[in-house]
């Protein structure tokens, strides 16, 4: 597919998803509404699962033509090889960073542990879950 018939794809796309969109707002809008008026009782079970399954399908197309829209934007910058390619920026992280040390007497400072009660993993003594398991510690 060429690059000019692929933007002229995306451009539908994208007209198909902004008209989409604006059907969907409506609709969202429709649906609170709706839905308030389920909590007072004035709608029955039927009709607000109906206006429910309605709206969510039409959510459910404009995730469908935001995927598409997606893949055929990453389809066009793959077809555009090296053209205008620009490289992200480089981070530069110093390795001359030091942290002071803070003299301990010959004692570990640090965070109480303690062991799973489960499995008996190390963990933090205050931790309430574990991160191995994810049991409960709390007894």
């Amino acid at each position: 597919m060429s690059e000019g018939s692929s933007k002229g794809n995306l451009a539908e796309l994208g007209e198909q998803l902004k008209q989409v969109l604006e059907g969907v707002q409506d609709k969202y809008e429709s649906f609170i509404d709706d839905a308030q008026l389920y909590k007072k009782g004035k709608i029955d079970d039927v009709n607000f699962f109906y206006k429910l399954s309605d709206y969510l399908l039409d959510l459910t197309k404009v995730n469908f033509l935001e995927v598409r829209f997606v893949l055929e934007l990453k389809s066009i910058l793959e077809n555009r090889g090296g053209k205008g390619q620009v490289e992200p920026p480089q981070l530069n992280v110093s390795n001359k960073v030091s942290v002071p040390s803070i003299p301990s007497g010959g004692k570990h400072v640090g965070t109480p542990k303690r062991n799973c009660y489960s499995c008996g993993a190390e963990i933090n003594s205050k931790a309430k879950f574990c991160r191995s398991c994810g049991k409960s510690q709390e007894s």
